[in-house]
């Protein structure tokens, strides 16, 4: 990676997208999109969060590319983000896997290959 982060700052980055990766899930499943539309509401209408085709585009085009980043990365990396980051678990998921050391060693590993790979795609 070009830029040298600190534990911390790679954390705040992944969280920020992790954040931004639920959001596009909800804005973009059929029971949210379903329920707007049983309500009456136009896809216009500002009361609808998935507010255009362009933000819906964005949205899909957003989890495309992490899921696609989280899934050419090592499994146990990945299973590292998407448990810590970019799905709803129980923050202590990890007790019954790993040793605490173990887990923050490859947790900075697993960070360190995905802000490579976003860097790579000049994300970050």
């Amino acid at each position: 990676m070009k830029q040298n982060l600190d534990f911390k700052e790679k954390c705040k980055i992944i969280r920020r997208l992790g954040k931004e990766y639920k959001k596009a899930k909800i804005f973009t499943s059929k029971p949210y999109v379903n329920y707007f539309m049983h309500q009456g509401v136009r896809e216009n209408s500002t009361d609808y969060l998935g507010k255009n085709e362009k933000d819906r585009e964005h949205y899909e085009n957003l989890i495309k590319l992490l899921d696609m980043v989280l899934g050419a990365m090592d499994k146990e990396y990945s299973i590292i983000l998407r448990n810590d980051y970019f799905e709803s678990q129980d923050s202590n998921w990890w007790l019954y896997y790993y040793s605490r050391s173990t887990y923050y060693r490859l947790k900075g590993r697993a960070m360190d290959e995905f802000m490579e790979a976003m860097y790579d795609l000049q994300m970050v």
